[in-house]
């Protein structure tokens, strides 16, 4: 993958393309002392299996400001981020779009996430565009919260 952060980063202006992993093509945010803030900045064309814009682990925390999620893919969950339980995802001012899932989850998956879906949308997340070919009704296409 691109980024491998197991403590703490604060990436700005930065844009990461066409990385490749088994988890987080783009990021790998990973251990309960991680913390990775990431602001005016774009993951794009990036790859994996989970996450592949950013893949974050249980523990860490990572903060998306103002920055763009888009044409990430993977071949099971979380195109644009997959979130591990008791990962702390924030996401503020950003877009996440045209990312793709091939099981659910197109613009991400966050499990246990800090908060709800009404609350993302008030702070400014736009989903668009995302796809994801959901095989079970209670797994979502954009977004599996």
């Amino acid at each position: 993958g691109g980024i491998d952060n197991r403590g703490d980063a604060a990436l700005t202006r930065v844009t990461l393309a066409g990385n490749a992993a088994s988890t987080g093509g783009g990021i790998l945010n990973s251990g309960v002392s991680a913390e990775l803030q990431f602001t005016l900045s774009s993951l794009s064309a990036n790859s994996s299996t989970y996450g592949g814009g950013v893949y974050n682990t249980s523990g860490a925390r990572l903060a998306i400001v103002a920055s763009t999620i888009s044409n990430n893919s993977v071949s099971i969950s979380g195109g644009g981020i997959f979130n591990v339980n008791l990962g702390v995802v924030s996401i503020v001012d950003s877009t996440l779009a045209l990312n793709h899932a091939s099981a659910d989850g197109g613009a991400g998956r966050l499990h246990d996430k800090s908060c709800s879906e009404q609350d993302l949308f008030e702070v400014g997340l736009v989903p668009a565009g995302d796809q994801a070919f959901v095989f079970d009704a209670d797994l979502g296409g954009a977004l599996v919260l």
